[in-house]
């Protein structure tokens, strides 16, 4: 497994770096707007990087499924397959590829948007109070420090991130699985790719809608308060209502659920009915 991990990470090397060249270029011009005191550096790094971040996200799912694609219809896919791994094996490793790439990213991003808010707190000389402040008036030190050291928060937090993983794994997968699926009835065909994208919008909106309207059912059900005595009642009413486990549990499992049906269906159907 870890050689073949190693080829997809040799093969994505050029993306990856690129996504790392464009987030760093843009941290150093958003540097530079605040050594220098340029806004429309500053502006251009911060706006620019919010830009990039949701870019290659997608940059990062579109070239997992379009190298899938390229290695099930042309010859280097061939002699990968031809190789003495199994198809799940070969599955997997791209799958962890793009799992590892998104994680490595997503750290990459998330250091340099905490870096870069605290030098835009520095720069308007706030203290973490005042940033909140920006958004609502009425939050006291109490109520910020209460959010921050509330463990309920992080564990939704992570909810969120965990469920955000496991839906876009979930895309990537579906889009496996369509890929195979149009190549075992129509093979190199015209329009079999048109054909792929639109089943993959309709599927994973589907699978999506389902997974939120449970979420939202649930949310419902449980009735939050929705009145505060006070701003610290407030500001973790907030971060509850934002990063609840109701809102996010049932997707993720969906997602896990869908990911892990579509990879044995994928699996079966390569080893089965796929002709390379």
């Amino acid at each position: 497994m870890k050689y073949l991990l190693k080829y997809e990470f040799r093969r994505a090397r050029l993306a990856l770096l690129g996504i790392t060249a464009i987030t760093l270029f843009l941290e150093m011009v958003y540097l530079l707007g605040y050594l220098l005191d340029i806004n429309a550096l500053f502006t251009l790094g911060l706006f620019g990087g919010i830009l990039v971040i949701a870019c290659s996200t997608m940059a990062i799912l579109l070239y997992g499924v379009f190298m899938f694609n390229e290695d099930i219809s042309k010859k280097p896919g061939y002699l990968l397959f031809s190789t003495p791994r199994s198809h799940a094996q070969i599955l997997a490793s791209k799958l962890l590829m793009i799992l590892f790439a998104l994680i490595g990213t997503s750290i990459l991003f998330t250091l340099c948007i905490g870096f870069d808010i605290f030098l835009a707190i520095q720069k308007e000389d706030m203290s973490l109070l005042s940033f909140f402040a920006f958004f609502d008036p009425s939050i006291t030190k109490n109520a910020v420090l209460g959010t921050i050291f509330n463990l309920p928060n992080y564990i939704g937090m992570g909810m969120y991130v965990l469920s955000t993983i496991a839906e876009f794994l979930m895309q990537v997968m579906v889009a496996y699985l369509l890929i195979v699926l149009t190549k075992t009835m129509m093979g190199n065909q015209k329009g079999r790719g048109i054909l792929g994208v639109i089943l993959w919008i309709v599927i994973t909106n589907v699978i999506s809608s389902i997974g939120g309207f449970i979420s939202s059912a649930l949310l419902i059900l449980s009735e939050p308060d929705s009145s505060f005595s006070n701003s610290i009642d407030a500001l973790n009413g907030l971060m509850e209502m934002l990063f609840s486990p109701v809102m996010y549990l049932p997707s993720m499992l969906i997602s896990i659920g869908c990911c892990i049906g579509g990879f044995c269906i994928t699996k079966w159907m390569m080893d089965k009915k796929l002709s390379l």
